[in-house]
């Protein structure tokens, strides 16, 4: 009997670039240090300062997209057709922009609700889409199929 494929369907972090990731956690205490590598300019060296609220902007931004390449990377990373994993995504994407989180920037609340509205019309829940989902069974429990 040939083993069932298993799909990682919860979002998961996995840094494929450190260097980014170590230098952004370094930089984020040491907002001056930013400053001071602008210094040389003389005109605009104010804008170019990134203030506290805008370092927590950047953190929230960077958890934000990173969910979104996640979903990409495991979606490339499949052997085999992946029509049946869609509506998955598609379900797991729609929590990470429903999911409002009390400190999120009005920038932040925005994105997402411009992302949502955009959803339905360049993701939409098609017929076959929803077959190859119920021909997987593990994903026959999802809300989805049941309001399709």
């Amino acid at each position: 009997m040939p083993k069932k494929p298993k799909l990682k369907t919860g979002l998961y972090h996995q840094d494929h670039d450190p260097k980014i990731t170590n230098l952004f956690k370094q930089l984020k205490p040491q907002p001056q240090l930013v400053g001071t590598a602008f210094s040389h300019r003389k005109i605009g060296q104010e804008e170019l300062r990134i203030t506290q609220s805008e370092w927590i902007l950047l953190e929230n931004l960077v958890k934000f997209l990173r969910s979104f390449r996640e979903a990409v990377e495991i979606l490339s990373s499949q052997k085999t057709c992946t029509m049946n994993v869609a509506l998955v995504f598609r379900s797991e994407i729609m929590d990470v922009l429903k999911l409002n989180q009390d400190d999120d920037a009005l920038i932040m609340l925005s994105l997402k609700s411009n992302m949502m509205k955009k959803m339905s019309k360049r993701f939409p829940v098609t017929k076959p889409i929803v077959a190859a989902a119920l021909l997987d069974n593990r994903f026959m429990s999802m809300t989805e199929i049941e309001f399709f």
